[in-house]
């Protein structure tokens, strides 16, 4: 099997040299999308020097072109290539070892299974035991995932239109709408930041709650793409979309009640549930 990797770039730290190359040697390719907006910030050149540079295809967008669209140029160039499995990584993401690749390697065979993910945590809903080493999954965050292409070119690939957020949910339910099954390991192989972690705590708890808190501007895709979600599989998977409801509700509540810069974000979730209702997708 031909393993290839797609890594997204956004305003990287230098840290994503070390990220890249906890996985370098396990794909014989790896492209690298950088959606840096700014055409005078050269991030090729983090890569210098690093072990299996040779590997690296580097693709800079004069624009942020936005994780769909990305994953998209990716899977069709390796496509093209006659790659078999691409892994997708964000840029904050590293292995610890090889373990992970060598356990993927026993499910290649198996043409049912459209994604292989290594566990970034033990908390994911909807999920059921698969065997002695993975569970099955309703859907798994983009990092981690070895994913098949050609299940990728059947489901007609990812969702250009929601841009960032969601866009990995709406692929893996897809997959399963064509019968495809989306697997995770039961141990944790994957380190994943989620964005930015800050403390609270709720009134009448004794607990203390670590809360992840992004920038403004992706609360807007959150709740823009968090209600697309909710129209767009009410029928089909009525118990994920109560889920995902609650989790609308609670972001709010969590802006209104524990983050920093209130207004900002409230603008931010107050302009994405508007471009919801009118039907504007896209980035901003």
């Amino acid at each position: 099997m031909k393993i290839c990797a797609v890594t997204i770039l956004f305003h990287p730290e230098e840290s994503v040299k070390y990220n890249v190359s906890s996985y370098l040697h396990a794909v014989d390719l790896a492209y690298i999308i950088d959606n840096t907006e700014s055409a005078a910030i050269n991030n090729r050149k983090l890569f210098e020097g690093i072990e299996g540079e040779e590997k690296i295809v580097f693709i800079k967008n004069e624009t942020n072109v936005g994780i769909g669209k990305s994953l998209n140029i990716a899977f069709q160039m390796a496509e093209d290539a006659g790659f078999d499995w691409i892994l997708t990584m964000d840029q904050d993401s590293n292995f610890n070892g090889n373990a992970f690749f060598e356990l993927a390697a026993t499910k290649f065979n198996d043409n049912n299974i459209g994604i292989i993910g290594a566990s970034a945590h033990q908390n994911i809903p909807f999920k059921n035991g698969f065997d002695e080493h993975f569970n099955s999954n309703l859907f798994l965050i983009t990092s981690g995932n070895l994913v098949r292409i050609n299940a990728w070119k059947k489901i007609g690939g990812y969702n250009e239109r929601l841009f960032i957020d969601e866009v990995d949910t709406d692929f893996c339910l897809r997959l399963q709408k064509m019968n495809f099954q989306i697997l995770s390991t039961k141990e944790n192989y994957l380190q994943h930041k989620l964005g930015n972690q800050f403390d609270v705590k709720f009134p009448f708890s004794k607990n203390v709650w670590p809360i992840g808190i992004h920038a403004p501007f992706r609360m807007y895709y959150m709740a823009r793409n968090g209600l697309f979600m909710i129209k767009q599989y009410a029928f089909s998977h009525p118990k994920y979309v109560l889920y995902r409801l609650k989790s609308f509700v609670a972001k709010f509540l969590f802006i209104l009640f524990f983050y920093p810069s209130k207004s900002r974000y409230l603008k931010s979730f107050f302009s994405g549930v508007k471009d919801f209702v009118v039907g504007r997708f896209g980035g901003l």
